[in-house]
């Protein structure tokens, strides 16, 4: 408990100093090829290798994508980095493996076919993002349109030691609405002093008008060192089942309403007051603290710490706490002025 508090206390110093940073990074190096209405696509020379589909080359020059119409025959593709306007993954049973880019539109899930922000697994290159807005020439999220309208699957990162062949990832949208047959998948780095932007994220709530919305039936995990964020601002609404499975010592998963924070054009940050994101759980939510004893290790007491952090929140629903395991309340843990 110790070191997850530790953890905890290293985030909360770390988190002014770089959430400005974290917005600019992660696309700066990427090179876009092609423009299309539909994408340069590229046909693998062996069958089981994907399709490959590379995206336009700025936010007014955007490409389209389905899997059904463009690669019938194909249950994999890549989506390589460049601009879009809509990805749809609207084949069920494929699977679409997305690397940098900047959405426009919505990234639809059908039921059935999984979307995989990751690497690869060959170690090469940075992290994964999505973007919601045009983050290489606005720094600024309240420009966010592009969106997230899941009821298949929908995986960001994947476990692993930091520095190793893992890689966080992170996903910002203006919309996020998670359907009742979906389920969304956060893994993270393994890494007891990780900054706030190494951690795998799914973000949504920037922009105008923006929501989240979390149906009741669908299902989402959050695994080490990973965070759903509501942004500044916005109401998240949960009717589903979270899993929070923070099953290493010193890591922390979480779902945060942000509290007073915003990011410049600029890209410097900057506080504002009284106007908080706010948490509702309903009554259909079920929130459980797993304690990932297995019959390989029957005796596994090594966990993180699972948390809510906001400064408004309503649980209406199920909460479940299991056996060596923690949960941990209170406000949006940046400003450490606040309390829920």
């Amino acid at each position: 408990m110790k070191q997850s508090q530790n953890a905890i206390t290293f985030l909360r110093s770390q988190y002014s100093a770089i959430y400005g940073r974290a917005y600019l990074k992660g696309l700066a190096s990427v090179m876009v090829v092609g423009s299309a209405m539909m994408g340069t696509l590229t046909q693998a020379a062996e069958n089981n290798k994907p399709w490959e589909i590379k995206g336009g080359d700025s936010w007014e020059n955007t490409v389209n994508y389905s899997n059904q119409d463009v690669a019938p025959n194909y249950n994999s593709t890549r989506v390589e980095s460049g601009y879009y306007n809509n990805l749809n993954a609207d084949k069920s049973g494929a699977t679409v493996r997305i690397t940098n880019i900047n959405l426009k539109g919505t990234l639809n899930i059908v039921d059935g076919a999984t979307v995989s922000v990751t690497d690869d697994g060959t170690g090469n290159g940075p992290g994964r993002t999505i973007y919601g807005w045009d983050n290489l020439t606005d720094a600024s999220p309240d420009t966010a349109t592009g969106s997230l309208n899941s009821n298949g699957v929908f995986d960001v990162g994947r476990d692993g030691e930091k520095q190793s062949q893992a890689f966080s990832a992170q996903t910002f949208f203006h919309n996020i609405d998670l359907g009742s047959t979906s389920e969304t998948g956060l893994r993270g780095l393994v890494d007891e002093n990780q900054a706030i932007d190494d951690y795998t994220t799914l973000a949504g709530g920037y922009g105008s008008g923006a929501h989240v919305n979390v149906e009741s039936g669908s299902i989402v995990h959050l695994k080490n060192n990973t965070q759903f964020l509501v942004a500044q601002g916005t109401s998240g609404s949960f009717n589903g089942t979270v899993n929070f499975i923070p099953n290493k010592t010193g890591t922390n998963s979480f779902i945060r309403g942000e509290d007073g924070y915003s990011v410049g054009a600029d890209g410097s940050g900057s506080w504002k007051e009284g106007n908080a994101a706010s948490l509702d759980f309903g009554e259909d939510s079920y929130l459980i603290v797993k304690n990932q004893l297995t019959e390989e290790n029957p005796a596994n007491t090594e966990q993180g710490t699972a948390g809510l952090y906001a400064a408004n929140a309503n649980i209406n629903g199920k909460v479940s706490i299991r056996d060596n395991t923690t949960l941990r309340l209170d406000g949006d843990f940046i400003d450490t002025t606040k309390n829920a």
